[in-house]
């Protein structure tokens, strides 16, 4: 039986009632679109990326695909400013959307691919978007665009049309018009205005610094310790630019990538392609950013530049940073920003970050990386007073995007509702004084899951509260006693560092860890920290819940939790190793 194609949750791609609709995957219906499908006969298609061995090897793929096509990307875009610029410099600036861009490709390739394969698809609905408004201005604004259904509907558009010709195509425009998100302006007023000023006068002697610290992860205060071991002077301006789209008269992006594989579909797909694809940071602003650079009180001749997370969104210091690595053979020091990093068993992150680095501060892990030297955790510590009216669970879970962004050792795109009905179990299980004590903390960005109705919907109980995404952090563990870590993330590696009693739980099957990790969390395990089953998790938290401290402090759980934070979020002299790795690089 012939089927209609639906790619995304835009009603208006949508056929009427009396057509037979197979769904791309489960992003395509949002849970308040339960009722509105029973008048629908409709599949959806398997997502690809459920048979995790596949994930592996397509994450090894991709990671390849990435090192063959950057010095085609370098050399195109060489000829295109007119510059000799080696393929490090261009992977310093080009690296991060490039990285995400054939994750997410590849995945919509993927999934088209083998839609048709299985099902017999003989018309979609196309809307027509102007190509401009799909076009981001830098990797901020990528990174905001590829959760947009719009974006998505669009790139899966491309690939239909490359991939079958047959297709009938209906071809719509939308009713919506999209307009293109800008990165806020400055905040105006006398105040803001003072405070630029003194900024600017403070950060003038940053140009003279040989070692050079920028959004670091460490908190303010940290942050002047470090630079004081250093013998220099904070530079405290720490505010992105802002630039908006500028498409010129001069066409820059009339052009296509040489064809590596003729026989390999989807490679021949992005070389003609990815020219519609690139943030006009890279092309139309690449001048005006390179401009943006000379105005900075940043050092004109940096021995060592040291960041934990500027190298991946903000376009200025991409661009600084590698024409000083250019043109005076800086050195670059990245920090480790979170968890996972040293555990999953994949992160193409991670895989980026050390490749660019000249020395990669981890949190304490090693590998067989001579650049990775573990420093401790290099993020503020949660404190957390000792009183007795410790009554809280903090439920800390997971949320990724419908769309699939980047591939690590996670659930992936729509993996996330098998993984949300995991975590319900464990907290349906738990004793009712407990339940009424549950305090979930959400992820911040809800990607249309609709998280908040999905707990109301499924949690047998209602006494359960939503932490406020307003909320300070470190407000969020007052009165904790005890934390359950949904996901590998930063969270229980800062709980586990700040003494907070910790219980981590996730399905193995969605986070895979590395081989030097896995005994690790067999220790965990034994200590009953890390439990991967609902009902030997919420039987051990039921158990302790009246006297925490008896588990948490007795010396064989001490022990092995002491060796964990020693290895993945060490706290001992940070700032001293620290300080020690940046004057040795």
């Amino acid at each position: 039986m012939k089927s209609f194609l639906v790619t995304t949750p835009l009603k208006e791609s949508w056929p009427s009632k009396d057509n037979k609709i197979v769904f791309l995957g489960d992003w395509c219906t949002l849970y308040d679109d339960k009722k509105f499908l029973y008048d629908y006969k409709h599949t959806i298609s398997d997502y690809h990326w459920n048979d995790r061995d596949k994930l592996k090897v397509d994450y090894d793929y991709l990671n390849q695909l990435f090192e063959n096509i950057l010095p085609s990307l370098a050399s195109k875009f060489n000829k295109i400013h007119k510059v000799n610029y080696d393929t490090r410099y261009w992977k310093l600036i080009l690296g991060p959307w490039l990285m995400v861009f054939l994750s997410i490709s590849f995945d919509r390739w993927e999934s088209v691919r083998l839609c048709f394969k299985k099902f017999n698809i003989n018309k979609t609905i196309q809307l027509l978007f102007n190509e401009k408004d799909m076009t981001p201005i830098c990797m901020e604004d990528f990174s905001n665009k590829i959760e947009m259904d719009e974006w998505n509907h669009y790139l899966f558009s491309k690939i239909i049309n490359y991939i079958d010709n047959k297709i009938e195509i209906d071809k719509i425009y939308p009713n919506k018009v999209l307009t293109n998100k800008v990165n806020g302006k400055q905040k105006s007023g006398f105040f803001n205005t003072l405070k630029s000023v003194f900024f600017s006068l403070t950060s003038f002697p940053a140009i003279y610094s040989k070692i050079f610290v920028y959004h670091s992860y460490l908190a303010r205060a940290e942050m002047l310790k470090l630079n004081l071991k250093l013998n220099q002077i904070p530079y405290l301006n720490h505010v992105k630019d802002n630039f908006n789209k500028n498409f010129k008269k001069e066409n820059y992006r009339d052009w296509e990538l040489k064809e590596y594989d003729h026989n390999n579909n989807y490679e021949n797909f992005i070389c003609k392609n990815i020219n519609k694809f690139v943030p006009c940071a890279y092309l139309e602003n690449f001048n005006l950013i390179n401009r943006l650079t000379d105005k900075k009180f940043w050092p004109k001749k940096p021995k060592v530049i040291f960041t934990s997370n500027a190298h991946y969104m903000d376009e200025t210091f991409k661009f600084w940073a590698a024409s000083k690595i250019k043109d005076f053979d800086t050195k670059l020091a990245i920090g480790q920003h979170g968890g996972h990093w040293g555990q999953g068993s994949f992160n193409f992150t991670e895989n980026y970050e050390i490749s660019i680095s000249d020395k990669y501060l981890s949190w304490g892990w090693t590998n067989e990386n001579k650049k990775v030297s573990p420093v401790g955790i290099i993020k503020p510590l949660i404190k957390s007073k000792n009183n007795k009216k410790k009554d809280k669970l903090i439920f800390i879970l997971l949320g990724t995007d419908r769309y699939s962004h980047n591939i690590q050792s996670i659930p992936i795109s729509s993996q996330w509702l098998n993984y949300f009905n995991y975590q319900i179990m464990l907290a349906n299980n738990l004793n009712q004084k407990i339940k009424k004590n549950i305090h979930f903390k959400l992820y911040p960005h809800d990607y249309k899951w609709n998280q908040i109705q999905r707990l109301k919907d499924n949690l047998d109980f209602s006494t359960f509260e939503i932490i406020k995404e307003n909320i300070k952090y470190k407000d969020i563990f007052k009165n904790c006693r005890l934390t359950i870590s949904g996901w590998n993330s930063t969270t229980f590696l800062e709980t586990m560092s700040s003494n907070i009693p910790t219980i981590i739980f996730w399905d193995e099957k969605y986070f895979e860890l590395r081989e030097t990790a896995k005994h690790d969390f067999e220790l965990l395990k034994k200590a009953k920290i890390f439990f991967d089953n609902s009902h030997e998790a919420s039987k051990h938290i039921n158990n302790i819940w009246d006297n925490i401290d008896l588990w948490w402090y007795d010396n064989k759980i001490v022990k092995i939790r002491n060796l964990f934070v020693e290895k993945y979020s060490n706290t001992e002299n940070v700032l001293k190793k620290i300080a020690k790795e940046l004057n040795n690089c």
